[in-house]
């Protein structure tokens, strides 16, 4: 809904009126309400505001006949409607009485076509039925909006003329139908629908009344009216319409409601006092977020009632009002109007103040958002509810969406988090990303007071990017606000305003707002003791100002102290001044839509990247062929801002593949484990999404050097980046990429086989690379036909490529500025460029620097030799001219092509059981090693100072082995926890189908292992089960022999359920192998068999505990399983065992 700023006024009222529609309100009651004196009584006097919404309506009157002269004009013809925005009503006057219809609400619920074919009837009165759609007048008859008929003359004339001159050759005259409307309603134009011209109206507005909520949206009522009139809609004004009615009740009759009276006074009135009340300002009408389509008003604001913040203002114009206002020349000039613009700064100082300001200034569709009520609804409701914001917004565009206190959702997600909250800051970042994908022209406005603890997430490229620092009130800022706040204040003349902003120096906005209301007490509180009245005065300021404690000071030390505590001081140095001088002392898994035909040049990294990626994963039954695995990790190194990220991202949309983009904001966390499992959780996340792709931006700051890493927690990440790393193979369709300036910085582990295997250098653009990225940076920028580009490449040699998406926009700024001030539109030229040029340096000297000095430290120079040459060359520009450089190095230009090796990795728990024996192989090592010590002690080869120092460094070592050790086997025992108990639910009885029966009881021993207590029911002997599967649990054997002592005789199913139920009596944590399904039915009935499952059923579901039974599927009948399956849950190992 486009917000329109209009007149608000509402209906004059007087002492008169008003008396005189309470007077009605007595005299005429509602039928069976007796007068007070008779049993009547009032039980609600309701005085309020119904919002009227005026509408003017023209349309051109096309009805009249004869020749018109080429030039002569249509004449035009204008009505006003007045609709009641709370019920939808149409009103209009009738002599002195208000009237009330309905007309408008009923036309609301019929389509579209019905209400144009029902205004068109009513515009040119009877209508021929065979000229309209039957089917819609069927309808319309239907909901009694029109009538159809035969006139009636007509049929008297057919028959007068049938008696007066009878002719049998003549045909029968049939006389047509007719459609005409149902309802009286006064003509189109008729004065009686313009209240304004009949009733007084004021710009104030009266405290007792209450106004009505709007209900219908302004933009749904003006199409209606648009379509039913046949006319162009234009919103007037909204008009407080102030009414009176009464509530009777009585001992018969409860809650009984009069008829609306209006206290309105007729223009013109002699002697008319006006009742007043607060003054009324232009509003805007919007829609809210609250109910679908429900419109809200809103006081309308803009710039002009901003006090200062000048620079703030302008920066909002240059980012926000003009690309969004001018959407045609920001295209040209290639200025978005979309994006994220965070407002930060002291709490108090205006931020929601301009942001609303803003849009009233824009002018365009605006959602206010309250994050904290939306995700207070939990779960998937806040997740609808968020992106339903979203959606409207990108379907409004250009739009602007609201959020104020975005750290209520938007905090850094880390330990203190709750899980919901996490989720709400991954939503929200997920509709942000979104939002640049659906549309360019909605604008994301939000306000905070904590920057710092904004997720760093929010704030990188394409979210938050520009952030505006709206700064505490200056001196002479402070002066105006004083003057502002006291304008309708009785205060006496001579105040000193410059020196209350002196004395005020520290306070905000919102202060010094309640300074003046303290100041304004101070005599009012006088006035009720003594009666006498005063002004304000000098002093009156004075002690509001003392009493008034200044919360910007309290606020910035705490800024000082968050802001070191995040480490960002550098991206907040532009309240740095503040900070010394008051505190002193003070996410959709996205699918991007960009291919490779969007990034220029790099053919030979595109070439290699769709071999190892691309054609995999589109192709990947033809990959099987040839033996292809879709899957892998690749490491795409080289200097900044040459395409890495954005090649990845590439990489995506060429395969159509989900793309997760990790950086090290979304990893670290201050809870211990809790980075682990979050590197585990992306990639869990990455095979359900699959085919996908895990990006790891910047991966040195995850995966660095473990011997160079002090802290444990990165140690601990990059251990489990390796299992990840070693395990993700087996998830297919899920391809691994990671970027990085440095890559000797990178863990060796990281980069060897089966983990970063291929490494793919990306390199600064050549020539024709440089020519095909500024073509497309300048594709949507008004270029001039003579600008040589070929010329601006050649000049950018030794430029990455986001120097050069920033030399084309530094490019288009003079030009963009000048025609922003209304001046001449122009092109942007060679000589535009070549300035951009030399005014932009390039990024990669400062780079090459610092590379060539850790390269070489690394010792890893000869491994990274193409890397090496490229930093050398990159230096040799810097210092030489470009026909002074001679080729320093001869880079090598073929690559060694290694066939992917196809390998089915194991699972998780198979790495683990690898690394345990590993771990053991280390063990018995170092067992050995020492062995080997003593016998050199023995043999006096090792004197015993150095035995023992020997013997302690092997004593440590097997400790730290030991340790690792117990760590892996407690995850091998909760992965083996995890899956039984994710296979197996609680209090269900499980019939398994199983051949021999070895799954079953390998199933059952399981269960016992992980700590459930068991029993094992079989007809096969107990020593022949404890000889073959090692069973420690008690075994009740099925068998007549009396040589045994725990035996249930086969035919005694009551013992047998008896001895069941008394065993997971005992505890929830238990599980019984019923093994013998067969043998049991051999020797009882099959219905026996199938009321003991039924009666155990009952037992095992409260008791939580599980019963296992094992049958041949070859052996029983197919309605037997079936009879049986309705009690139990079925587990089919057959299955289990093909799919292996």
């Amino acid at each position: 809904m486009k917000i329109t700023r209009v007149e608000t006024l509402s209906f004059a009222v007087t002492d008169e009126s008003e008396a005189k529609c309470k007077r009605r309100l007595e005299r005429e009651r509602p039928k069976g309400i007796p007068l007070l004196s008779r049993g009547g009584d009032i039980t609600e006097r309701e005085c309020g505001y119904f919002p009227l919404v005026k509408f003017k309506v023209s349309r051109p009157e096309d009805g009249s006949s004869g020749i018109k002269r080429k030039e002569a004009a249509i004449p035009v013809t204008e009505s006003y409607f007045f609709i009641d925005l709370t019920t939808c009503e149409l009103y209009y006057r009738k002599g002195s009485k208000i009237m009330r219809y309905d007309l408008i609400k009923r036309v609301m619920d019929i389509a579209p076509e019905e209400r144009k074919t029902l205004g068109r009837i009513l515009r040119y009165g009877d209508t021929l039925y065979e000229d309209l759609n039957p089917d819609i007048i069927f309808k319309l008859s239907g909901a009694r909006m029109v009538r159809v008929f035969r006139p009636l003359i007509k049929d008297i004339a057919n028959a007068i003329e049938n008696e007066l001159n009878p002719d049998p050759k003549r045909p029968p005259y049939e006389v047509k139908k007719h459609v005409k409307v149902a309802f009286e309603f006064p003509r189109f134009g008729d004065p009686k629908f313009d209240l304004a011209a009949y009733f007084e109206a004021k710009d104030t507005i009266m405290d007792d009344y209450k106004k009505h909520p709007i209900h219908y949206p302004i933009d749904e009522v003006s199409k209606v009216i648009s379509e039913f009139f046949m006319g162009e809609v234009k919103l007037e004004a909204l008009v407080y319409l102030p009414f009176i009615q009464y509530t009777y009740s009585t001992t018969k009759y409860e809650g009984r409601k009069s008829e609306l009276q209006f206290p309105l006074v007729r223009k013109g009135q002699k002697n008319a006092i006006y009742k007043t009340g607060e003054k009324l300002r232009p509003v805007s009408l919007g829609t809210g977020m609250g109910d679908e389509g429900v419109p809200v008003e809103r006081s309308t604001i803009n710039f002009s009632d901003v006090v200062n913040l000048e620079n703030v203002k302008d920066e909002i114009r240059d980012d926000i009002i003009y690309p969004i206002m001018r959407p045609d020349l920001a295209k040209q000039f290639g200025k978005k109007g979309g994006g994220g613009i965070l407002l930060y700064g002291p709490p108090g100082c205006g931020k929601t103040f301009i942001a609303k300001a803003t849009i009233g200034e824009c002018g365009v569709s605006f959602f206010n958002v309250n994050l904290s009520d939306i995700f207070s609804q939990g779960g998937e409701s806040a997740t609808v509810a968020l992106h339903s914001i979203f959606e409207k917004a990108c379907k409004s565009s250009p739009s602007i969406i609201f959020f104020d206190e975005i750290e209520a959702i938007g905090g850094r997600r880390g330990s203190e988090q709750t899980g919901k909250e996490r989720r709400g800051v991954d939503q929200f970042l997920t509709e942000m990303d979104g939002v640049e994908t659906m549309s360019e022209n909605v604008l994301i406005i939000a306000a905070t007071n904590s920057p710092w603890s904004i997720d760093p997430a929010l704030k990188r490229s394409k979210r938050f990017s520009k952030q505006i620092f709206v700064p505490p009130p200056n001196t002479e800022m402070r002066e105006k606000l004083f003057i502002e706040y006291t304008k309708k204040e009785p205060i006496e003349e001579g105040i000193d305003f410059k020196k209350l902003a002196e004395l005020a120096e520290g306070y905000s906005c919102s202060d010094i707002k309640e300074i003046c209301d303290e100041a304004a007490r101070i005599p009012w509180k006088e006035a009720i003791k003594d009666g006498t009245g005063r002004k304000i005065t000098n002093q009156d300021f004075t002690k509001a100002i003392t009493k008034q404690q200044s919360s910007l000071i309290a606020w910035f030390k705490l800024a000082e102290k968050e802001i070191l505590k995040s480490g960002e001081s550098d991206l907040y140095k532009d309240f740095g001044r503040d900070i010394a001088k008051y505190g002193a002392g003070v996410d959709p898994v996205e699918k991007p839509k960009i291919s490779f035909s969007d990034i220029g040049g790099l053919k030979e990294v595109k070439e290699e990247i769709k071999r190892l990626v691309v054609y995999p994963m589109k192709y990947p039954e033809l990959a099987r062929e040839y033996y292809r695995t879709v899957g892998g990790g690749i490491l795409l190194y080289g200097p900044p801002g040459c395409g890495k990220t954005y090649m990845a991202q590439a990489t995506a949309g060429e395969c159509d593949a989900s793309f997760f983009n990790v950086g090290a904001t979304d990893i670290l966390s201050g809870e211990p484990g809790e980075s682990e499992r979050k590197i585990k959780e992306i990639f869990e996340r990455a095979s359900k999404n699959a085919p996908a792709i895990i990006f790891f931006d910047e991966i040195d700051a995850l995966g660095g050097r473990r011997e160079s890493v002090k802290e444990d927690e990165s140690r601990r990440i990059t251990n489990q980046l390796l299992v990840e790393l070693d395990g993700f193979k087996c998830r297919a369709g899920v391809v691994v990429m990671a970027a990085t300036n440095e890559p000797w910085g990178l863990d060796p582990a990281l980069r060897r086989s089966g983990r970063f295997t291929q490494q793919i250098l990306v390199p600064p653009p050549d020539l024709k690379a440089r020519y095909s990225i500024l073509k497309i940076h300048t594709k949507h920028m008004p270029l001039d036909d003579d600008a040589d580009i070929e010329r601006v490449a050649d000049a950018t040699e030794g430029y990455s490529g986001s120097d050069m998406k920033e030399i084309c926009r530094a490019a288009a700024d003079i030009p963009w500025e000048q025609a922003v001030r209304g001046q001449e539109r122009k092109k942007i030229t060679t000589d535009d460029l070549l300035n951009a040029v030399k005014r932009q340096k390039s990024s990669l000297i400062p780079w090459a620097k610092m590379a060539q000095k850790q390269l070489k430290e690394s010792g890893e120079k000869e491994i990274y030799k193409d890397l090496f040459d490229m930093i050398i060359e990159i230096e040799a520009r810097s210092e030489y001219s470009k026909d002074d450089i001679r080729e320093i190095v001869k880079r090598e230009k073929s690559r060694v092509a290694e066939e992917e090796r196809t390998y089915a990795p194991p699972d998780e728990t198979d790495i683990l059981k690898k690394h345990l024996a590993e771990t053991e192989d280390k063990r018995r090592s170092i067992m050995e090693s020492i062995e080997r010590s003593k016998y050199k002690y023995h043999k006096r080869e090792l004197d015993e100072e150095s035995f023992r120092e020997i013997v302690r460094d092997y004593q440590k070592q097997l400790i730290g082995i030991e340790q690792e050790a117990v760590g892996m086997k407690n995850r091998l025992f909760e992965h083996k926890k995890e899956a039984i108990g994710s296979e197996l639910e609680s209090g269900v009885i499980y019939l398994a189908t199983d051949e021999t029966g070895q799954d079953s009881i390998a199933l059952f021993t399981d269960l016992v292992s992980i700590g459930l207590e068991g029993l094992c029911i079989t007809r096969t002997h107990p020593d022949k089960m404890r000889e073959r599967y090692d069973i420690k649990t008690p075994i009740i054997w099925l068998s007549r022999s009396k040589d045994y002592a725990e035996r249930v005789d086969p035919t005694d199913l009551i013992s047998l359920a008896h001895t069941i139920r008394e065993f997971i009596g005992k505890g929830s944590k238990s599980v019984v192998l019923l093994e013998g399904l067969e043998y049991l039915i051999t020797q009882n009935s099959f219905d026996d068999v199938l009321k003991l499952v039924q009666s155990l059923n009952d037992s095992i579901a409260p008791s939580k505990s599980r019963l296992i039974v094992p049958f041949n599927p070859g052996v029983l009948e197919q309605q037997q399983i079936a009879l049986l399956g309705k009690e139990c849950k079925h587990l089919d190992f057959s299955k289990k065992k093909s799919a292996k």
